[in-house]
C-alpha cells in the first residue's frame, strides 16, 4: 500500500531527474553550437567599433594600479577605460 507522502516524494524525484536530463542536453546541444573566438577573422581596425571599458571600484587600492595598467595595454584600436 502506498502512502500519499511516498507518492508525491517519488514523483518529485522523477521530475528532478527528468529535468537535470533536459538541462544536460541542452549544455551538450549549446556545446557544439557555440562558436569559438579563434574561429571568427578578425576586424580590420578601420570598422572596430569603439569600446568603453567601465571599471567599478571601492576599496580597491592594493589592485586597481595594476588591473589599469593591463587594460591600457590592450591590443584594441579605439577604446576607453572609465
Amino acid at each position: 500500500m502506498h502512502s500519499f507522502g511516498s507518492d508525491i516524494l517519488f514523483w518529485t524525484a522523477a521530475a528532478l531527474a527528468a529535468g537535470t536530463v533536459v538541462v544536460l542536453v541542452q549544455l551538450a546541444m549549446a556545446r557544439y553550437s557555440t562558436r569559438r573566438l579563434s574561429d571568427i577573422d578578425p576586424v580590420e581596425e578601420s570598422r572596430a567599433p569603439s569600446v568603453a571599458i567601465i571599471v567599478p571600484a571601492r576599496n580597491e587600492e592594493r589592485h586597481l594600479e595594476s588591473a589599469l595598467s593591463s587594460l591600457l595595454k590592450l591590443d584594441y584600436p579605439d577604446y576607453q577605460v572609465v
